[in-house]
């Protein structure tokens, strides 16, 4: 990035009578640096936005306290911190101790005592800022970009429920299979206020997972879709095609029909038509979820679901 004092009309470069600014070429490099460091992933773009808006914000607050005390803000934060206790050896050794598992075996609290003590003074201006933001009004608009998507398929929870959540997702992901109890625990905490639609995205490098997807597909035609997922991603090391049949049989399908479905080209174009859903919302891995059209990648931890829903519950009541 170029220097502050740098003119905007320094010239970079001439073409014939053209001239190409030193401005106009960090500004393609920012622009360069931005795409590499979010592509199109909208999720990642808005954590960095919010990153972003947390720091200016502590910045500002910091700036206001100097101000007031008529100080700068590194001599008011010194001054903020005599008012704590410093940091103690006991608390250095507590951290390493925390952090052996991920230390060299032969590591002793001496060779990182100076590292691990600026982490838990960092720890301390963290708390200094903290109450500068619980006495200020503070308020985030950051937009959420927003995909739309069709909610069809096999759903959980009222059809009016204010917030859906679209999942596309493989039987024989193991992240998928993570994400099961997390969309439990969502459901168990948002029981009117959350609808859960399942669609398929069987990846090619897994060979069970169309095979699964469309005996899933089948399960849903009698009216067992959700007995059938919980219990492929529950024996997920079972999804060879006599597995699929004896899990059928396990929660009571009726043997004849579920074995005709597998081999309906209906069958077929509904699983063809969620991947071909996943792909139009750009969704490339699976578990893939858009949450009113606000995308999540990947097993996420419920604190995650839940902040974004929270948001949109809010959002509903303005």
């Amino acid at each position: 990035m170029a220097a502050k004092s740098e003119a905007p009309s320094l010239t970079a470069a001439t073409v014939d009578n053209h001239t190409i600014t030193l401005t106009e070429v960090d500004e393609r490099i920012q622009q360069a640096l931005f795409y590499e460091a979010f592509g199109d992933d909208p999720a990642t773009l808005y954590e960095a936005r919010q990153e972003a808006v947390d720091d200016l914000v502590g910045e500002y607050l910091l700036e206001q306290a100097a101000s007031a005390g008529g100080q700068t803000p590194e001599a008011w934060l010194d001054d903020s911190l005599t008012e704590l206790p410093p940091v103690s050896q006991q608390e250095i050794v507590a951290l390493f101790e925390e952090a052996r598992d991920r230390l060299p075996p032969e590591a002793q609290v001496e060779d990182y005592e100076e590292p691990l003590r600026a982490f838990l003074a960092g720890q301390r201006i963290g708390t200094i800022l903290e109450g500068l933001r619980e006495g200020a009004e503070i308020q985030v608009s950051l937009p959420r970009q927003r995909t739309q998507i069709e909610a069809v398929g096999p759903s959980l929870g009222p059809a009016s429920a204010p917030v859906t959540l679209v999942e596309f997702s493989d039987f024989q992901c193991p992240f998928c299979a993570r994400a099961v109890p997390t969309l439990k625990a969502l459901r168990e905490k948002y029981p009117d206020e959350l609808r859960v639609v399942y669609r398929h995205m069987p990846l090619d490098f897994h060979p069970y997972a169309r095979p699964a997807a469309l005996a899933a597909t089948c399960a849903d035609a009698q009216g067992q879709f959700w007995p059938y997922h919980d219990r492929l991603f529950e024996q997920q090391q079972a999804l060879a095609p006599e597995d699929l049949v004896a899990h059928a049989e396990a929660i009571g399908l009726k043997n004849e029909i579920f074995q005709t479905c597998l081999e309906a080209a209906e069958t077929a174009a509904t699983v063809d038509a969620d991947q071909r859903a996943a792909e139009a919302v750009g969704a490339t891995g699976t578990p893939a979820f858009f949450i009113n059209g606000i995308f999540l990648s990947g097993a996420q931890p419920l604190e995650v679901f839940e902040a974004v829903i929270d948001e949109e519950l809010q959002r509903n009541q303005l």
